[in-house]
């Protein structure tokens, strides 16, 4: 029996496939094809949906855990691009990869590097992980990813070349950024819950991530279990994030 999505995952893309549909029909209307700003906008925003829509097809191939951790990253990436204004930085991360790592046994000298280039700010400069072939430092401060970022890819040496990703930080928990949405429940449970608005969806609206609960017969019951439930998911969230853009910053 192969892996199912659950019920926060199926809904969030059956939104962003009802989405690309919707660019696709767009992008096809005259007054649209003839305005260049608008054909660049929406051409964007497919792109950035391609990758997790990929991802799905592939999921409905396999049904795997593989496939299903492969999506569930991609839409991670996809959520942190949507709400970047909403999402907290703590400094900044830079992914040194040595391409020769024998031929480059100094790594006090890569450090200086680094040091060098975030200088101008003062932050506190660590390893937080290294291998034979990955080294992965870290520059604490507010100013350190703006910073970075203006860098831009490069080289801190001959032969060591850099990635950079952002270090988040998880913020406080608010109610006020949490939408709840009441509607009526479709599953098993007789009567009730089929007439009566027992199910419960939240959305966290500075991560996307959404948890719906439908399995008790009562709303009140099911408000306070999502409500338990989205505290968890938040912060697996940012857990998932941080690995995912360590991840893509390795590959770059």
């Amino acid at each position: 029996m192969g892996i199912n999505l659950n019920d926060e995952i199926f809904f969030i893309i059956n939104n962003l496939k009802s989405e690309s549909e919707k660019l696709a029909s767009l992008l096809l209307l005259p007054e649209v094809a003839s305005d260049g700003r608008l054909v660049a906008h929406y051409t964007k925003r497919q792109r950035a949906l391609a990758p997790v829509l990929r991802l799905y097809e592939a999921y409905l191939v396999e049904r795997s855990e593989a496939a299903l951790s492969a999506l569930k990253t991609e839409l991670t990436l996809l959520s942190l691009s949507e709400h970047a204004d909403s999402v907290h930085y703590a400094g900044a991360g830079v992914c040194v990869r040595v391409r020769n790592y024998k031929d480059t046994p100094d790594l006090s000298a890569v450090i200086d590097a680094f040091r060098a280039l975030i200088a101008p700010i003062g932050a506190t400069v660590k390893v937080s992980e290294q291998s034979p072939s990955f080294l992965r430092l870290e520059a604490m401060g507010e100013r350190a990813y703006p910073l970075m970022e203006s860098v831009g890819q490069g080289v801190l040496r001959e032969g060591v070349a850099f990635s950079i990703y952002p270090i988040l930080s998880v913020p406080t928990f608010r109610e006020e950024d949490v939408r709840t949405d009441i509607f009526l429940n479709g599953g098993k449970g007789g009567q009730n819950v089929n007439k009566v608005e027992t199910a419960v969806r939240m959305i966290h609206l500075p991560t996307g991530v959404t948890v719906t609960c439908r399995d008790e017969r009562s709303q009140l019951q099911n408000k306070k279990r999502a409500a338990s439930l989205l505290r968890v998911r938040v912060a697996e969230y940012y857990a998932v994030a941080q690995k995912a853009l360590i991840e893509k910053a390795k590959k770059a």
